[in-house]
Order: C-alpha cells, then structure tokens, then sequence
C-alpha cells in the first residue's frame, strides 16, 4: 500500500485480529505489545511498526472485551492486559485477581508476570516486595520457597 496512513491502519486491524484469534494470539499481542513479553529483550532496539498508544478506544474495548472473555490467563494472553489498562483500573485488577486464584499456584513461571501485573496495578508494596523476592530467587535452587511465595501473594488478595 502506498498510502501509510492507510497501511498503518490496515495492519493494527489484522494484528488485533491476530490477538484474538487462538491460533495468532501470541504474535498479534507481541507486536501490539512487545515488551509484555520476555522476548523483547531479544527484539530490543528494534524499530516497531505499531505500538499500543496508537490503538483507538473502540480497538481497545474489543481487545479488553475478548481478555475478559477468556477462560483460562495463561502467560501468551498476559500481554493484553498491558494493552487494555485503564489508571486506576480496579475492573482489570479483579478479573487478574480472580484468574491468579483459579490458577495452578505450583507453575511459578505461568503466574510470575500476572502476579506482577497484579503487583503493579494495585500499587501495594507488600506485593511488590513478594514479587521481588520471587525475581530474586533461583528457581531451580528454592523452587518450594518460590512456591511458598506464590501462596502468600494469592492469600493477601
């Protein structure tokens, strides 16, 4: 396309329909939101073609409406909650709360990053700082401390 103007509009079109189709999801949210991912450190310095500050309310909503229609939060759908983020978002806050407690609390990796969502959209210290020591814990080494971790964090929400 000629017109990028156009092109550019085309293309965040299909990506949000890449982030809410199951079988595009993960690579039409990384590249609405690439660093929600652990990827971006591999991508870093590159230039993107789209960025979530360039989305429209209405884009915005459906992405948010089709987050909260999912039933399971795994780590590849985490990044829309990045995307959708309102200040102050005390909806979003509870639906990651919810998913955090119907979640397999043992899989440490799947929950870390909707912990620290969690962490940082209710702006808590107590949560942070358990975040924190969960970052600075070698996973291999003090799995059944990271575990114990994980509990303490599901039980203060």
């Amino acid at each position: 396309m000629k017109n990028e103007k156009e092109k550019k509009a085309k293309t965040i079109e299909w990506l949000i329909s890449c982030a809410t189709d199951t079988n595009t999801h993960w690579e039409g949210i990384y590249e609405l939101s690439p660093k929600s991912d652990f990827m971006s450190f591999y991508d870093d310095g590159k230039n993107r073609l789209i960025s979530k500050r360039q989305l429209n309310k209405k884009q915005k909503l459906r992405l948010r409406k089709f987050l909260f229609s999912l039933d399971k939060l795994d780590y590849s759908y985490i990044g829309l909650a990045d995307i959708v983020a309102k200040e102050s978002d005390e909806e979003l806050l509870n639906f990651l709360i919810k998913k955090l407690k119907g979640s397999a609390t043992d899989k440490i990796w799947n929950i870390d990053f909707l912990m620290a969502r969690i962490a940082k959209l209710s702006d808590r210290d107590d949560l942070k700082e358990i975040i924190k020591k969960i970052d600075d814990l070698d996973y291999y080494d003090k799995k059944e401390e990271a575990k114990r971790l994980v509990k303490k964090f599901v039980l203060l929400n």
